[in-house]
């Protein structure tokens, strides 16, 4: 916990904080950074109003291939009511941006808070200085401008990024970037029951969106081979929807926000496979941490944050090419002690630095000290 004492007394008034994140609660990005640590820092004290950019249609429809003339006016009722929002932006003390704060248009906004006294700080969790193209709207690669986050970054009081890769990366054009890990709980799976007896063999599974399915592709070979060499083993595709899906022995299952805990707790194994890209290298170890959270081991692409969130051979497994992967993952699937004490070994390794109260702490610890720093008597 915090040493820093943030509760207020009755003469300081409430921190003012307005979050502006991306999505909708359905999306992981702004759950996981924003959403989730809403209510800790309301029990600290702080006045916290937030407004997402994508309501829960327009996210939903993110998801689907085509559909341009809808997502089109989607986007641009979305960008009607962030600009709204926005002018009231004197209310507040901060203005915390997740990811982007009006998507597909130049910083023109950002530059104009920026230079009326706004004190702003954006939070990223990708290298979205690469620029991927969309899957199912690739069109909006044409539309966004370039090199926008650089600017932005130049723009900004802070960044809090969601590993040290990307905190070094902003510190080239902000010069108070800081490192805020992704906060996982441990206790939203305790109560879930591991429904063994209904399985007639043991379990791979994967988490993750239609956007990421494709990395799946990537252990193809070595996935297919155990497959049919365990002709028992499931894989568990969890908010996929098209990898193997003819496989008599692969499983998918749609996501929901509801049901995702009690769906994971069901894996035995964990995946994680990366490309070896600059991109990778801004992932934050998401898919691991949530496996590790629920005491499931992770066999991951040795690459990135995993480096540092994963003790290979302690709290999971780091691989590297087609044949690590085979061997990593038969490896767990033969030592059911060995799978069960490496899963409770990240279970408290993600209890004990990754709680979301206490990273809710230091995220409030990095508020108030810009506010302080920024503020003018």
């Amino acid at each position: 916990m915090p040493s820093t004492n943030l509760s207020l007394t009755d003469s300081e008034p409430a921190l003012r904080v307005l979050f502006l994140p991306l999505y909708p609660e359905l999306g992981a990005s702004s759950r996981y950074r924003v959403y989730q640590y809403l209510p800790y820092l309301r029990a600290l004290g702080m006045s916290v109003d937030v407004q997402s950019f994508m309501d829960e249609r327009l996210f939903r429809l993110s998801y689907t291939r085509g559909r341009l003339p809808s997502k089109a006016w989607g986007w641009l009722k979305a960008t009607v009511r962030r600009f709204n929002y926005l002018r009231s932006w004197r209310e507040y003390d901060i203005i915390y941006i997740q990811r982007d704060l009006l998507p597909l248009l130049p910083p023109w906004v950002e530059r104009n808070l920026s230079q009326r006294g706004a004190i702003l700080v954006l939070d990223i969790d990708d290298a979205l200085y690469i620029g991927k193209a969309s899957r199912h709207t690739p069109l909006t690669q044409y539309l966004k401008p370039k090199d926008k986050l650089v600017s932005v970054l130049s723009l900004v009081n802070c960044v809090v990024a969601g590993n040290p890769f990307l905190r070094d990366k902003a510190s080239d054009y902000c010069p108070d970037a800081r490192f805020l890990p992704v906060a996982e709980s441990v206790s939203r799976f305790e109560n879930q029951i591991k429904e063994s007896a209904e399985k007639p063999g043991l379990v791979l599974g994967w988490l993750g969106s239609p956007s990421t399915e494709k990395y799946l592709q990537l252990i193809r070979e070595p996935l297919e081979a155990l497959l049919a060499e365990q002709p028992d083993l499931q894989l568990w595709v969890v908010g996929g929807g098209q990898f193997l899906h003819d496989h008599p022995q692969v499983h998918h299952y749609q996501w929901s926000l509801e049901g995702e805990a009690a769906l994971v707790v069901q894996f035995d194994v964990g995946l994680m496979p990366l490309p070896s890209e600059e991109w990778s290298q801004g992932k934050s170890g998401g898919k691991a941490r949530t496996y590790m959270a629920a005491g499931i081991p992770p066999v991951a692409t040795a690459i990135g944050y995993n480096l540092e969130l994963i003790a290979h051979g302690r709290t999971g497994l780091l691989v590297n090419d087609a044949t690590q992967w085979r061997d990593a993952i038969a490896q767990l699937l033969g030592d059911a002690r060995g799978r069960l004490e490496m899963g409770e070994r990240a279970k408290q390794y993600v209890a004990k630095h990754f709680d979301p109260e206490r990273t809710a702490h230091r995220l409030a610890d990095i508020i108030y000290a810009v506010h302080g720093k920024h503020t003018i008597d």
